[in-house]
């Protein structure tokens, strides 16, 4: 979705966003590593599939919901929307939660294993009154 226009705040804005991005660019993983995105496995596959490309196909391949994934500059990059949702409810959409299962593949992508949150959009005033 570069370079297109999207309304702020619209999912597809969220979605331009990454949700987190790995801090490593890695060029081979360990096959058999997996680790869990809002609790669907992805394992690591073989070689030469065993890249950061191949785990970002099998992420979107995963289907998994409200959640998307990209290498971008060769670390591991994930969207989220309002419809991802850690626990499959519906009250807390935008929630992507990574996890290991086995291995150490988020340490070798440098994301940790937590909760991460689609960007929000928030509307303040731009302005400051002045009283003398």
């Amino acid at each position: 979705m570069d370079n297109e226009w999207v309304l702020v705040g619209s999912d597809a804005w969220k979605t331009s966003w990454p949700t987190v991005q790995g801090t490593n660019a890695p060029t081979t993983l360990n096959p058999g590593d997996s680790f869990a995105v809002n609790g669907v496995a992805i394992t690591v596959q073989g070689s030469p599939n065993n890249t950061v490309t191949q785990v970002a196909t099998d992420i979107n391949s995963a289907n998994i919901q409200g959640v998307t994934a990209a290498n971008v500059g060769g670390k591991l990059t994930i969207y989220a929307n309002s419809t991802a949702t850690a626990d499959g409810s519906t009250a807390n959409g935008g929630v992507v939660h990574v996890s290991t299962l086995s291995g150490a593949v988020l340490t070798t992508l440098g994301i940790v294993s937590q909760s991460y949150y689609a960007p929000a959009l928030q509307q303040s005033q731009n302005y400051r009154c002045r009283t003398s």
